[in-house]
């Protein structure tokens, strides 16, 4: 049996600490009571909106006029394997740092790095959540979903997930089809750890540490992460609000151009020093949304209302305390228009919005 509430404040739900009421909310632990909030829905022709860890959500000031069901899926279980693998099977509604904290215990290795990222397990796959050189799309094999379409569950292997930066099918060609129940990833043991970006190398440096273990490496993330401003108990955000740009080659020699004529040549130089080092694929060339915001516009500070451009980590926007989603928004775009005119690139979210309309 499943308790139908009224007018509930979506803002305690979430990390940013915004956004209007649910005209109807549910909190689901089994697929049956799944089920039974989707039948509601269906019978009272109601839109739905699937909430998971609230970490990455930004939800207008009017709220959700429908229901908001939000899963509460627990369980967490090893697998040995061969070679040193081992399979951890991971319920979607578990917190997503408690998963890394136990896999980490058990001396496994993967996503170590992905310390201290908030929200949980299902947000984890759906967005490809990604830091300091491990995401999602590296470790996951296969996630059991609900479709809602045909009314049933399913097995989804990695290779149908659609995985993108910062992008899966769960919220781009399927958005809102299927309900992550449960997520399989394959982790390791006896790897070494990966600490080849610069905020790393810089702290390992520091401590005098020159192969961390995997305990050092919880902790030096969790560090790192709490010292720019992503402690939800200390600051209220979204984690990163503005996605690195991913251009092509035709559209990253426009845009070297622009900067080198507006910025010169040492901003150049340093562009394509950051092309060097983030680049994947040479068809497509990762530029950091911090060096556009921050290197070349001094965006730390800049605030409409009481939300503001982090001045510990410029790609993110903060709740002061009274933010409205209309702050929020009003500040994304005046980010999004100085970039745009100064180096031609158009800056995209990371949050999942809500009930607000995109431009």
């Amino acid at each position: 049996m499943i308790d139908v509430r009224e007018n509930i404040s979506l803002k305690d739900f979430t990390t940013f600490h915004i956004g209007g009421p649910a005209r109807f909310f549910v909190e689901v632990g089994t697929v049956d009571q799944l089920i039974e909030a989707l039948e509601y829905a269906n019978n009272r022709e109601l839109p739905i909106f699937v909430m998971g860890g609230g970490s990455n959500l930004l939800v207008s000031d009017e709220g959700f006029d429908g229901l908001v069901i939000h899963p509460k899926f627990l369980g967490f279980k090893i697998v040995e394997l061969e070679n040193s693998k081992a399979r951890v099977h991971v319920a979607s509604g578990e917190n997503w740092d408690f998963v890394v904290r136990r896999c980490v215990e058990a001396g496994l290795w993967g996503i170590e790095n992905l310390s201290f990222v908030p929200g949980d397990a299902g947000g984890f796959v759906m967005q490809n959540v990604g830091a300091y050189g491990q995401q999602a799309s590296d470790v996951t094999t296969s996630v059991d979903v609900y479709d809602i379409e045909l009314k049933a569950k399913s097995y989804k292997l990695k290779a149908e997930l659609g995985f993108g930066y910062r992008k899966s099918i769960f919220n781009t060609t399927h958005k809102g089809r299927y309900v992550i129940l449960s997520v399989d990833i394959l982790l390791s043991r006896g790897k070494v750890a990966y600490i080849e970006y610069p905020d790393v190398k810089r702290y390992m440096e520091e401590e005098g540490i020159a192969q961390p273990t995997l305990a050092q490496m919880r902790e030096a993330i969790t560090a790192i992460r709490t010292s720019k401003g992503f402690d939800p108990d200390q600051r209220w955000s979204a984690g990163s609000f503005f996605k690195n740009p991913i251009l092509t080659p035709d559209q990253y020699s426009r845009v070297r151009e622009k900067i080198a004529i507006k910025f010169g040549p040492a901003k150049t130089e340093q562009l394509d020093e950051l092309k060097n080092k983030f680049t994947r694929n040479p068809q497509e060339i990762k530029i950091p949304a911090g060096f556009l915001m921050d290197t070349l516009l001094h965006m730390k500070g800049m605030r409409v209302g009481d939300a503001e451009i982090s001045d510990k980590q410029v790609i993110s926007i903060y709740n002061r305390g009274k933010a409205t989603a209309k702050d929020v928004i009003a500040l994304y775009s005046q980010v999004r228009k100085l970039v745009l005119d100064a180096t031609g690139i158009t800056l995209t979210h990371e949050p999942e919005f809500v009930g607000i309309e995109e431009e």
